[in-house]
C-alpha cells in the first residue's frame, strides 16, 4: 500500500513535466525573440549613429548653399548637411523601426513577467 502512495505522486509529477517543460521552452523562446529584437534595434541605432552622428549639427543653410553653387568641392559641413537633408526620411524610418523593435521587446518581456507571476503567484520576480 505504501508503494501505491509513493507511486501516485510520481505519476502526477510525470504528467505535469511535459506541461512544465513546454512552458519553460515558451519562456526561453520569448526571451530569445526579445534578444533578437533588441539586437536588431541596436544594429539600426549603431548604423544611424555611424552614418548620421556628425561632429557638428547639420546646417540646412550649408546644404542649400552647396546646392546653389556651381559645383566645386563640398566642405565637410556641407557634405554632412546635404546627406542629412537628402536622407532624412531614411533616418526617421531607421529610428522608427528601432522603436518598434524596442516596444515589441518591452511587450514580450512584460508578457513573460506576467506569465511568470501568474504561474508562481508572486508579486515580483525577486520574491
Amino acid at each position: 500500500m505504501s508503494f501505491r502512495l509513493t507511486a501516485e505522486p510520481n505519476l502526477k509529477r510525470k504528467k505535469e513535466e511535459p506541461k512544465m517543460m513546454k512552458q519553460g521552452l515558451d519562456q526561453i523562446t520569448a526571451m530569445e525573440e526579445t534578444l533578437t529584437k533588441l539586437e536588431k534595434a541596436e544594429l539600426l541605432l549603431t548604423h544611424w549613429t555611424q552614418e548620421y552622428g556628425f561632429s557638428k549639427k547639420p546646417d540646412p543653410k550649408a546644404a542649400v548653399d552647396w546646392g546653389q553653387s556651381k559645383g566645386g568641392a563640398q566642405t565637410k559641413e556641407q557634405s554632412d548637411s546635404v546627406k542629412w537633408y537628402w536622407e532624412y526620411n531614411l533616418i526617421f524610418n531607421l529610428v522608427d523601426i528601432a522603436f518598434d523593435y524596442v516596444r515589441g521587446s518591452q511587450k514580450m518581456l512584460e508578457d513573460a513577467i506576467a506569465e511568470w507571476k501568474e504561474e508562481h503567484g508572486e508579486q515580483s520576480i525577486g520574491n
